[in-house]
């Protein structure tokens, strides 16, 4: 109620100073009630921090059991991470053997290896699978670029065993091919119009063997006849 009396004041250069003494005193009428606020907020917050502090040490001696399990349990996992290592360096030791083309180049576990066989949700069924899968790939691609039978095979599966890269290896022999290819052709190429130009050759020296024999027998008609006209011209 008192302020809708403020809100009908009208502000003239006569009352100018008593309106900004009113704006003075509503201005501290805010302040009184802030500062109550932030007193009875400090009153209402004493039982709250007397209740924290209490739970702060419940919860740091509560976490000290938390924190000997959690290693306890971090430790065992890694125990148990170990000995699946071990189950997958064994049976790797035990199946290289049956890939001799792999095991004659010194294929190692680290060059297939997935770091996701450790983790305690990869069943050692599905690791044995997932590595069977890839050393049966691996001889494939082996197979693949012996099978082709290029000059560059042998370049090719060492480049191959750098990486296991089999797209490189027969991106390498399908570029020297298809070079050697278009050599072959371009030689072809030269060769044909090499015996295109000899029998052009040929063909010359047939034609000027025929004209020489032509203009021989020419020569021998013509002596003919002179020595015939010469033996007609004694007789008479």
């Amino acid at each position: 109620t008192q302020m809708d009396v403020y809100k009908e004041l009208e502000v003239t250069e006569a009352n100018k100073p008593e309106r900004k003494k009113d704006i003075a005193v509503l201005r501290k009428m805010q302040k009184a009630i802030t500062d109550k606020k932030s007193e009875v907020r400090m009153e209402c917050l004493k039982p709250y921090e007397d209740f924290n502090k209490l739970c702060g040490e419940l919860t740091e001696i509560i976490d000290e059991p938390i924190k000997l399990i959690d290693n306890q349990v971090k430790e065992f996992e890694e125990r148990q991470r170990q000995w699946k290592i071990k189950d997958i360096n064994d049976y790797f030791a035990e199946m290289i053997h049956k890939y001799p083309i792999l095991e004659e180049n010194d294929l190692g576990i680290d060059e297939i290896y997935d770091s996701r066989w450790e983790n305690a949700t990869a069943s050692m069924k599905s690791v044995k699978d997932d590595m069977t899968a890839k050393l049966d790939k691996i001889q494939a691609d082996v197979t693949l670029i012996q099978s082709m039978q290029s000059d560059k095979a042998e370049e090719a599966l060492r480049l191959f065993w750098g990486d296991l890269n089999v797209t490189k290896a027969i991106t390498l022999i399908n570029n020297y091919e298809a070079q050697k290819r278009e050599i072959q052709a371009r030689e072809e190429e030269r060769i044909r119009r090499e015996r295109e130009a000899e029998l052009e050759r040929e063909k010359q020296r047939v034609r000027e063997e025929e004209r020489k024999r032509i203009q021989e027998e020419e020569r021998i008609r013509q002596e003919e006849r002179r020595k015939a006209e010469e033996a007609a011209e004694k007789i008479r």
